[in-house]
């Protein structure tokens, strides 16, 4: 779509487009990173701890998800923005940018390695590192170029997104406090009921907080299905 608008001429619905997709990109990426980070130890516990993997295996993994749930925004913005160079048959910036940040990824881990800082979680945060430089990196490239300016919608909305998954993420942590989750059926039961009641939450505050169009994320989704 945004190579059609750009080719067309139409430069103003270009960035409108690539605004609302940040938007919608935003408004699910936020809260499922949220999610992720409050029920990483029930998720690791429930899900897997069983056999060989032990309670202790589970908190260590629960440490790694958390820091990758951190990250989880930034691999879906550097998805966002690169068609913002693509479109305009820019195919070598995120390219370089990229390789920059594979550098970055390396060195970091290799730090990590070297001091024994954070153990596994100190891996994975050299992989979020450099996710939220790429994604900066593309995000200040596309503005100083002037090809991509955030409308006063996404300026709006963000806070109210950001809101609105905090809500939901106190939802969750008090939940999961007064719900107990052990490995096993019943814990999986109530950990799908705790996601329920959270996805319900920000689902709805960010409706009414007008952070999420639900309309326009159906519209979206028609069009892409």
């Amino acid at each position: 779509m945004l190579a059609a608008q750009l080719s067309a001429g139409k430069s103003l619905s270009a960035h409108r487009s690539m605004n609302r997709g940040l938007e919608i990109t935003l408004a699910l990426c936020v809260p499922a990173a949220v999610a992720l980070a409050v029920l990483a130890a029930p998720i690791m516990s429930v899900l897997f701890q069983r056999g060989a993997f032990t309670a202790a295996d589970a908190r260590g993994a629960a440490a790694v998800l958390v820091v990758y749930a951190l990250g989880l925004p930034a691999f879906v913005l550097v998805k966002a923005f690169a068609p913002g160079f693509f479109a305009r048959g820019d195919t070598r910036t995120p390219v370089i940018i990229g390789l920059l940040c594979v550098a970055l990824n390396l060195a970091l881990n290799l730090l990590f390695l070297a001091t024994g800082w954070l153990g596994a979680p100190g891996i994975a945060l050299a992989t979020v590192a450099s996710a939220w430089v790429n994604a900066a990196a593309m995000a200040w490239l596309l503005a100083r170029r002037g090809l991509w300016v955030a409308d006063r919608r996404l300026r709006r909305g963000v806070p109210r997104v950001l809101g609105a998954a905090a809500a939901m993420g106190l939802v969750l942590a008090g939940l999961s406090a007064l719900l107990p989750m052990a490995p096993g059926l019943a814990g999986t039961l109530l950990l799908g009921l705790v996601c329920g009641l959270g996805a319900a939450t920000y689902f709805g505050l960010a409706q009414v907080t007008g952070g999420l169009d639900l309309r326009a994320l159906r519209r979206m989704m028609r069009r892409t299905a």
